[in-house]
């Protein structure tokens, strides 16, 4: 579900790229939320993909191959199902309520550029900044709740995500010159 849920986020964004190559919208502002939207949906779908279900079927697989024991079998599914459960974060209901929120945004935004004027209007103007603003402060939230939970539990797969995530410090540096305003404001 997880999955779909991203790959359909995902083709919204690709549709947007779509619309603004076309011609129809080319503001710098949507240029910018699309990327940042598409990059952070990109890395989720890649770390869903490949770091969870290709790597946990693999395992799989080589632990079925290696046993003929019903049981050990059986076990090593429930295995299987427990990790992506977990992997996934269907076991963290702060972390799949911000995965959720940024889909619903990159939809909502998807929408709004399908439907927006040329030029922008006042209120679309504040609609976008809206967007922008909402989508700014669920991925900070998102990726401060993941490195906070890494931290704690020293899971090697959000370390991955994480990784795919804030390879250029983007994130990080962000979540630092907030905490930095926030202390020099008290």
């Amino acid at each position: 579900k997880l999955l779909i849920a991203v790959r359909r986020a995902q083709m919204a964004l690709q549709h947007t790229w779509y619309l603004q190559m076309s011609g129809r919208q080319r503001g710098r502002s949507l240029w910018q939320l699309r990327v940042h939207m598409a990059f952070l949906i990109d890395n989720l779908q890649y770390y869903v993909q490949v770091d969870v279900l290709e790597t946990q079927y693999t395992q799989l697989l080589e632990k079925i191959r290696a046993t003929h024991d019903f049981e050990s079998i059986k076990h090593a599914h429930e295995l299987f199902l427990t990790a992506l459960q977990a992997q996934l974060f269907f076991v963290s209901p702060p972390i799949s309520r911000a995965l959720h929120e940024i889909m619903e945004l990159c939809h909502h935004f998807h929408s709004f550029v399908q439907d927006m004027g040329d030029p922008l209007t006042s209120r679309e103007v504040t609609v976008l900044d809206r967007i922008t603003k909402e989508f700014q402060r669920q991925s900070s939230l998102l990726f401060r709740i993941l490195s906070s939970v890494r931290s704690v539990h020293s899971a090697p797969h959000l370390a991955q995500l994480l990784l795919r995530v804030d390879y250029n410090k983007f994130f990080s540096s962000q979540m630092m010159s907030s905490t930095h305003t926030m202390k020099s404001s008290t």
